[in-house]
């Protein structure tokens, strides 16, 4: 389950580094 969604989280964010933050508004998609 957490593999899918660490799979989902990267296609969508692409390659981030754990340090940085995603957009308020695609981390409200995100966290739903």
């Amino acid at each position: 389950f957490y593999d899918r969604i660490a799979k989902n989280r990267y296609a969508l964010l692409g390659r981030t580094d754990s340090c940085e933050l995603p957009s308020p508004e695609l981390r409200e998609r995100l966290i739903g």
